[in-house]
């Protein structure tokens, strides 16, 4: 019997040691939010460039025209100090042509630690709709449609999210 257990703890400490190191290692896309200051006036312009990164050791293929919205590839999230969604004054709505999504022309190879990516400005007080601290996050979901194809990021990826930069307005 105690063998039985101290194996089975040998296998479940072996399990979490897995896991954990799993957990370490980067997805092979990540997408990354930068804005060009942290602090700005209501009455600023600011900068948000977002980047796509091919951290994995194999090449990634993905959409090189980067847009703004659901339908676009990006989605840019921002939350005040209380957690709330802050809904600028005009949403993203970039639309695709629907041959775009289906032409290679379109298609951008990101090789290992290679990058693609986009800048917009904004007018703060229409993006943050008033003073105080808030959270940006962007996702990344892929327009491509369709099956996974090796080494194509689709839409049948789960949506990568960027790590959250604070933004103060005052």
């Amino acid at each position: 019997m105690v063998r039985v257990v101290g194996t089975a703890l040998a296998l479940a400490l072996v399990a979490a040691v897995a896991f954990e190191a799993a957990d370490d290692t980067k997805p092979p896309l990540t997408v990354e939010v930068r804005p060009d200051r942290h602090e700005y006036a209501l009455s600023d312009q600011i900068r948000l460039d977002v980047v796509l990164r091919n951290n994995g050791d194999k090449p990634l293929t993905v959409f090189g025209q980067l847009g703004w919205g659901f339908g676009a590839g990006l989605v840019l999230s921002i939350v005040d100090e209380q957690g709330r969604r802050v809904e600028p004054e005009s949403l993203d709505h970039d639309e695709l042509p629907p041959s775009a999504t289906t032409n290679e022309k379109d298609l951008v190879r990101l090789y290992p630690n290679h990058f693609l990516g986009v800048g917009r400005t904004d007018s703060v007080k229409e993006l943050f709709v008033g003073r105080g601290k808030f959270r940006v996050v962007v996702e990344y979901l892929s327009p491509l449609a369709g099956a996974e194809a090796a080494g194509v990021w689709t839409s049948k990826h789960p949506p990568v999210r960027s790590k959250t930069v604070e933004v103060v307005v005052k």
